[in-house]
């Protein structure tokens, strides 16, 4: 093991992983993270992001009275709606970067034959909750915003409920898998 190899988190077994690849793995988890730095400033608080969201609500569905009368729970629900989808896809860019980091990314198979790939879910869940939690105490300080730990917990459940389903997706794509082994014919069995 060389000196430096603790910094890759990887093992002599698998080698040292490139710094394009560790560019290409972790390029998600620091866009994403930076989306979150510039989303919990002052400036996008719900005070600030009300009229440009109930403009563009209006030109998509073109409904002006239902909108206005409902709007701050409509608003509410967009704001919600951002948090879960926007932590659950940071869990996905973590579970990502730590799989590449880890020599696992080379290929699709790896992934879904990994039997300890639920680790790397857990870590990637937790350290969503981390990022969480320091945006919501971030938040906390600031004039217009309020940090609540309910938000860490609604962040928290975008992560566990995309690593569900992506965890539904592979265990369905390993039964397509071995259906199509089983009623594949003798010449497709060759050709593989």
């Amino acid at each position: 093991m060389t000196s430096h190899s603790y910094l890759f988190l990887t093992s002599p077994r698998q080698g040292r992983v490139s710094w394009p690849a560790l560019l290409h793995g972790w390029l998600p988890v620091v866009v994403l993270l930076s989306l979150f730095a510039v989303e919990s400033t002052p400036m996008l608080g719900a005070d600030h992001t009300s009229s440009l969201l109930r403009h563009f609500t209006h030109a998509v569905t073109g409904a002006h009275a239902s909108i206005d009368t409902h709007w701050s729970m409509i608003h509410h629900l967009i704001r919600k709606t951002g948090h879960f989808l926007g932590y659950g896809m940071l869990s996905l860019a973590w579970l990502r970067a730590l799989l590449m980091q880890l020599g696992h990314g080379r290929s699709r198979a790896n992934w879904r034959k990994m039997d300890g790939m639920w680790r790397l879910q857990v870590a990637a869940i937790a350290l969503t909750f981390a990022v969480a939690g320091l945006d919501e105490l971030h938040q906390s300080f600031l004039p217009n915003r309020t940090g609540t730990f309910s938000d860490v917990l609604l962040d928290t459940a975008g992560a566990l409920s995309l690593q569900m389903i992506l965890r539904l997706a592979g265990y369905l794509a390993r039964i397509f898998e071995t259906e199509s082994a089983i009623y594949a014919t003798p010449a497709e069995t060759a050709a593989a």
